[in-house]
């Protein structure tokens, strides 16, 4: 996925946008840099943002004011955790804002994303696949043991209502 994503990055070839030498300017440069040689261990878009976090692969956090606020609400959150999480405000830096919103979210990840089948998220589907076919047999089975128990009953009646 990370590759699919990287093939479609937004990084152009003409380099960042003009931001300031402090920790955010520092961090988003080497984001850049990382969409550029596509090496995995930078991510983008809700879905590969949602996967790192599942993984525990974020080191760093982009996200632009106002676009994410489910997101923007848990920060403090996330920096609790040691992520470093930068919400980039428009009226302070538009520049960089209008960088940031072209990827959605963006991250500097601690590692590589893994596959389904190396996460596990796989396996998990397949659990949750299997759950749910388990209990539908046994909604199945309360089913046929009600019909059961309905046919016993009529039979019953009927047995009750031959000997009067």
């Amino acid at each position: 996925a990370a590759a699919a994503a990287a093939a479609a990055s937004p990084i152009g070839h003409g380099g960042t946008a003009t931001i300031a030498d402090d920790a955010l300017g520092s961090d988003w440069r080497r984001f850049a840099q990382l969409a550029k040689l596509r090496d995995g261990l930078c991510a983008w878009g809700a879905d590969e943002i949602y996967e790192a976090q599942q993984q525990g692969a974020i080191a760093v956090l982009f996200l632009p004011a106002g676009r994410f606020p489910e997101v923007e609400a848990q920060a403090f959150q996330l920096r609790g955790q040691n992520l470093v999480c930068h919400l980039i405000s428009e009226s302070r830096n538009p520049a960089l804002h209008a960088e940031v919103c072209q990827f959605g979210m963006a991250a500097i990840l601690c590692k590589p994303l893994l596959g389904p089948e190396e996460s596990g998220l796989l396996d998990a589907t397949v659990t949750v696949a299997e759950q749910a076919a388990q209990l539908a047999a046994q909604q199945r089975q309360q089913e046929l043991q009600q019909q059961q128990q309905q046919h016993q009953q009529l039979l019953l009646l009927q047995q009750q209502h031959q000997q009067q």
